[in-house]
């Protein structure tokens, strides 16, 4: 099944684990992969595929935050070249706190864009009314950000340690999801497709803000 050499390579069915896509692969990966089990569950099988879907839904809002935070930290310090006050350790499943992580990121991230790459050590001492007039200019739209910290606090609440949808008792053999009776599958899927399509965009800016940093870098030293 698992092979490191091109001895057993078959073009119809073997997989190339590309390194250079990794990270956006698992990312894209389980979102596709609740979406298709949504799309093809026949209703015999919604009772039991509503779990591995739910899992994959909020696994791919996992790694799709860690990856944000990771580029908007990189676009940060490449700019300042320091980032205090946020903690680093994010080898954890809480959705709740990568999400207020990745807020302050935004914000720091939108107002070190926003000047210009004319930084300082002073950058990230703003006002709350330029960073709002900042968000406004780059299209940071409030109801979006409201509708996403909706949707990834829903999944945080029922799901905080992401693993009720992968057991069905937890550690201390307590039933998973106890007060949790129905799942609307279209209404989840609706909601997820708004969900992807936000971290996605957020996701391609801040990776265009550091190609365009990495541009601007290479023509200073050519």
């Amino acid at each position: 099944m698992f092979f490191d050499n091109n001895r057993r390579y078959n073009r119809k069915y073997s997989v190339l684990l590309d390194n250079r896509i990794r990270w956006l692969s698992y990312v894209d990966g389980y979102k596709r992969a609740g979406d298709l089990l949504i799309k093809k569950c026949q209703p015999v099988n919604k009772n039991i595929l509503v779990y591995p879907i739910c899992f994959m839904y909020r696994h791919y809002i996992e790694i799709q935050l860690k990856d944000i935070i990771k580029k908007y930290e990189e676009f940060i310090i490449g700019h300042v070249g320091c980032l205090d006050g946020i903690p680093k350790n994010r080898a954890h499943h809480k959705l709740d706190t990568l999400w207020d992580d990745c807020k302050e990121l935004l914000d720091k991230s939108i107002v070190v864009y926003g000047c210009d790459y004319q930084c300082s050590g002073d950058t990230l001492k703003y006002s709350k009314k330029k960073l709002e007039q900042l968000k406004k200019k780059l299209g940071y739209n409030k109801s979006d950000l409201d509708f996403l910290e909706d949707k990834i606090k829903q999944f945080s609440k029922i799901d905080k340690g992401s693993y009720s949808f992968r057991y069905p008792i937890d550690k201390q053999g307590n039933l998973s999801l106890p007060s949790l009776d129905y799942i609307n599958l279209k209404e989840l899927s609706k909601e997820m497709s708004r969900v992807g399509h936000l971290l996605n965009s957020y996701s391609a800016c801040i990776y265009g803000w550091l190609d365009e940093f990495k541009s601007m870098k290479e023509e200073i030293l050519n």
